[in-house]
């Protein structure tokens, strides 16, 4: 069989509107590897109070990112330009975007390629339930479905050198246009008991962490690791990125960098790059810069093309 290859993400609202993030939210938040609840305590409380609420709140939000261009968010107009460039990149291996709880469908996606050997990537490079556990899992239901499939996944690739290095360039040539002095570099946190319960999650974000530090130690700067996007009352994975920005601002300049965001998202160029950033300024910072994902760059397409052929040559079909 011919191989393919899906960039599957968590997905996105598919339109500007409360409507669409209210659909959106109702199927990621429903899913009990996102959210580790009884559904007899959370789907009161979701359907309750959180999906009444929460979709006009982040209306706002969307509208300050959203890709009028394509119509979409950054979350899907950036993965899209991503897969583009690296199916010409690859040359004969189509490459598609899917996502897992929004248009497009990942089964419509998955579907559509039934006649060819389809790697998933999942766009997470650390594991975590939440993200590649959850798409495993929905895979695997696909599967009962559509037992014709024939289905391969990519492993995180939070210790490659290439993604290191990566990140690495990127931080050099955000320091190169506007010097600070500290890096924070900020992964989505979870839940703490996700962690005490055996996730590698935090080890993996760890990992990259110090061998991000390492790779930009000749540069005058000191980072250090924070996690955000904690999300109700539950202890989360700590130090918090909010309470680190804040602290962070007397000592004047501060860049944020996000490697667990292949592409950027919501919780990259709103959530850092605008409330995290007036967090900054309202604490007396001066200088904040807020480092892009590596997106659709030719660092990026470069170490996933080559993730890619060492699994295609290492299990050939």
């Amino acid at each position: 069989m011919k191989p393919a290859v899906v960039l599957a993400n968590i997905g996105s609202p598919a339109a500007l509107s409360e409507t669409a993030i209210r659909d959106y939210l109702r199927a990621f938040l429903s899913d009990r590897e996102v959210v580790n609840l009884p559904p007899l305590l959370w789907q009161p409380i979701l359907r309750g109070i959180i999906l009444p609420r929460r979709p006009r709140a982040l209306l706002h939000s969307y509208q300050t990112i959203w890709d009028h261009h394509r119509d979409a968010s950054p979350l899907l107009s950036l993965g899209q330009c991503l897969a583009d460039k690296l199916a010409v990149r690859l040359g004969s291996v189509p490459c598609h975007v899917a996502m897992q709880y929004s248009p497009p469908a990942l089964e419509e996606v998955l579907v559509r390629l039934r006649r060819r050997r389809v790697l998933v990537i999942g766009l997470y490079p650390q594991e975590a339930n939440a993200t590649c556990g959850a798409l495993r899992k929905q895979v695997s239901r696909l599967l009962r479905r559509h037992p014709d499939l024939e289905i391969e996944f990519l492993s995180p690739w939070y210790d490659r050198q290439d993604y290191i290095a990566s990140l690495a360039a990127q931080v050099r040539r955000a320091h190169g246009q506007t010097p600070f002095g500290r890096l924070l570099v900020a992964f989505h946190g979870l839940p703490q008991q996700d962690i005490d319960r055996g996730s590698p999650y935090k080890n993996h974000c760890e990992t990259t962490f110090n061998s991000l530090a390492d790779a930009v130690k000749d540069l005058p700067l000191q980072a250090e690791i924070a996690y955000q996007s904690r999300f109700g009352p539950a202890k989360w994975m700590q130090p918090y990125a909010i309470d680190r920005v804040r602290d962070l601002a007397s000592r004047g300049s501060l860049a944020v960098i996000n490697p667990g965001f292949p592409v950027d998202c919501l919780e990259t160029i709103h959530e850092i790059g605008v409330e995290l950033r007036e967090v900054f300024r309202d604490a007396g910072g001066e200088t904040f810069v807020r480092i892009p994902c590596l997106n659709a760059g030719d660092d990026q397409v470069n170490f996933l093309a080559r993730l890619i052929e060492e699994h295609l040559r290492a299990a050939p079909a």
